[in-house]
């Protein structure tokens, strides 16, 4: 497949979460100083935006990271939600910190990505498909608040075999076999910020034959207008997971994998859906105070309207003061 050549100033903005920072380039087409000679790029799909970056990190620096995931079973979770697939698909997050080859991957995403990386040396979301895993029923990434990333970034760690444990965009009709050490990347929403149904992935059973465990580094990414994009460690689940787990579930999961440091690594994220729930509440203030069109109703209407319009806007300011407490305690840290 020839590789789309992508300038960076005509990409939207909202779209350069998914891309990588440096020109999309084509197969064989010399390296920008951003990449290897043995890294390209290319984009498979428009909508959703897909992109398939080649040998991101090196084969020392996936046999390290491989070496790192912990073999004591203790030290996996059930994913978000997925309480009754743990016998197949397991969760954990790997330390970062202290780690200079795992640090210098989380720099090199970031820097390659253009994205705030900088929560991801708390720990990186790894999960891990057992051989014999079934499929994973298509889906779209999202948290277990319901917050959707705007894209999501996986970073394979093994080998794909034949047709064992591909990533599949039905809608865009790919395919993608796993290549140790390369990045998946595809934007979850569309150009005006919504879930984009088109991003509804899935992924092949992984045989049971399989050499070794299908291993794979899961990173959401958050990007709001005006800020920079920045990574979280969490494990974004399908929307058509269970529902066995909440907050209290997460937080405890979240204080065994990576103790003090949880709320230094989940404050961007805490804050940033924060914001996006008061303006999703703001502007359905906004459309009541908009509607102004008592004159055309009859008297009955008159009045539940004018009825109804105060309770709106009572509820409104309450869902406003609310929000500004939590943006209160959230700076107490």
């Amino acid at each position: 497949m020839q590789g789309i050549i992508a300038s960076r100033p005509d990409t939207p903005d909202n779209l350069l979460t998914a891309a990588p920072r440096a020109r999309i380039q084509a197969r064989n087409a010399a390296p920008l100083a951003s990449f290897d000679a043995s890294t390209y790029s290319i984009q498979l799909s428009s909508d959703p935006a897909i992109y398939w970056t080649k040998a991101v990190i090196n084969a020392n620096l996936t046999h390290h990271m491989r070496a790192q995931i912990p073999a004591e079973e203790a030290k996996w979770e059930p994913c978000v939600g997925q309480v009754s697939q743990f016998a197949s698909k397991r969760c954990t997050l790997l330390p970062v910190r202290g780690d200079a080859m795992l640090e210098a991957v989380v720099d090199r995403i970031g820097s390659l990505w253009d994205i705030d990386t900088s929560s991801l040396k708390q720990g990186l979301p790894i999960i891990r498909y057992l051989p014999g895993a079934p499929p994973v029923g298509i889906h779209g990434d999202m948290g277990h608040d319901g917050l959707v990333p705007t894209s999501t970034l996986v970073l394979y760690l093994t080998e794909g075999e034949g047709t064992s444990g591909q990533t599949f965009f039905p809608d865009a009709g790919i395919n993608v076999i796993p290549r140790a050490g390369s990045i998946l990347s595809w934007m979850n929403v569309d150009a005006t910020g919504v879930p984009n149904s088109k991003a509804k992935h899935g992924v092949t059973a992984v045989s049971a034959s399989a050499a070794s465990d299908r291993l794979v580094v899961q990173i959401p990414v958050l990007h709001e207008a005006g800020r920079l994009a920045f990574a979280y460690p969490e494990h974004v689940s399908g929307n058509d997971v269970d529902h066995e787990a909440d907050d209290g579930d997460i937080n405890s999961l979240l204080e065994k994998l990576l103790g003090n440091d949880i709320k230094g690594a989940t404050k961007k994220k805490s804050k940033a859906a924060a914001r996006k729930k008061k303006e999703h509440d703001d502007d359905d203030s906004n459309g009541d105070d908009d509607d102004n069109d008592d004159e055309k109703d009859g008297p009955d209407d008159n009045n539940i309207k004018g009825t109804t319009k105060k309770k709106s806007k009572a509820v409104a300011r309450e869902a406003r003061d609310g929000d500004d407490d939590d943006d209160g305690d959230d700076d107490d840290d």
